[in-house]
This record gives structure tokens, sequence and C-alpha cells, in this order.
């Protein structure tokens, strides 16, 4: 309790690094350099929540942190497997690449749904219990916490449309075919944990 006394500042400052981390995220040109921001932004969001005196929020918080370890884990990977078949992280080149890659795109748009809270998904659970506890405890910072998740949603949902749909400007020959099997498989388990978690997070 005397520890929860003092983070005030700490949750302050937690709070601001989240909410900068998820504008800076808005004006990215760079396909990894956005994620980073968006994650960051996460993961400034979970601090808040340690930090916060609600056993809820607490409880959020760490049920957040396993979630965002699968989903960025799993939206990493495909910013990877897309770079090495294209050459390229520049969002403007990048432009128009669903119809080459249907499975990435649809990996891509279902882990970015479940990292900004889907229903059914772990950090759903950890968004709704943070969001309970800071009602409770700390109205401004749940204000906070809804900014910032939109912010971050329509972050990732212009990644998507601008990197897997609409036309191309500069089309770079890709260099392999979408997702081999084995690939598909790793993200695709990564994505079908953090459903499982979500719809029995009791077992976490």
């Amino acid at each position: 309790l005397v520890a929860q006394g003092d983070m005030s500042a700490f949750s302050a400052w937690a709070v601001v690094s989240a909410l900068y981390a998820a504008l800076l995220g808005l004006v990215q040109k760079n396909f990894k350099r956005t994620l980073g921001f968006v994650l960051t932004s996460q993961s400034a969001l979970l601090l808040f929540g340690v930090s916060g005196t609600s056993s809820e929020s607490m409880h959020g918080a760490l049920l957040g942190v396993v979630g965002l370890g699968l989903t960025s884990t799993g939206l990493l990977l495909l910013a990877g497997a897309l770079e090495a078949r294209t050459g390229s992280d520049d969002l403007v080149s990048l432009r128009g690449r669903g119809r080459a890659f249907p499975r990435m795109t649809a990996l891509f748009f279902l882990l970015a749904a479940a990292a900004i809270g889907l229903p059914g998904t772990l950090p759903f659970v950890s968004e709704d219990l943070l969001l309970h506890g800071l009602l409770h405890s700390n109205i401004k910072g749940a204000i906070a916490l809804l900014v910032v998740t939109v912010l971050n949603g329509i972050t990732l949902l212009r990644l998507f449309f601008e990197v897997f749909q609409g036309p191309t400007r500069e089309r770079r020959a890709e260099r392999r075919g979408d997702l081999t099997p084995r690939e598909a498989l790793v993200i695709g388990g990564l994505l079908l944990a953090t459903l499982v978690a979500g719809l029995s997070p009791r077992i976490l």
C-alpha cells in the first residue's frame, strides 16, 4: 500500500508516454516503426495499470502482458515476412499487397483486431479489467485508456488498409509467395492462443 501511494508520478508518466507513442504512430511511414510505436504505447498503458491501486487494474495489466506478448510477436513476424518478400517496409511501396499475400492479410487483420481488444480475445479481457478498475479509482486514467486505445486502433487499421488494400503506387517484385504452411502455423498458433486465453481467462 505504501508503494502504491508513491506511484502517482509514475502513473502520470506512463499515461503521457502511452499517449505520445500513440500520436507518433499515427504519422509514421515505416511499417515496423509504426508497429513499434503502437506496441510501446500499449506497454505504457500496462505499466499504468500495474501502478494503480485497484486489484482489477492490476490483474488486467498482468493479463495484458501475456496478450501483448502474443499479438506483438505475431504482428512483428508478419512484418518481417512481408519485408523478406518485398525487400521494403516503406508504406508507400508496400501498398496493395492483399492479393499477393491473402494468408498474411487475413492473419494481420485478425491479430491487429485482437491487439486493440476484439471481443473474445485476451486483450479484450485485459482492457475490460483495466477499465473497470480505473473507473473506480482514476476516472481520468480510464478516459486516457480509451483515447489511447482508439488512437492505436486507428493506426493499426491504417496499416492494414495502406499495406494490404488499395492501388499500388510502386511495385517491387515479390521474392517469394505467401506465408508457407510452417509460418502460417506459427502465427496462427499465436492467434489461437490469444483466442483460447480470451475465452477462458481463468486458465491464466
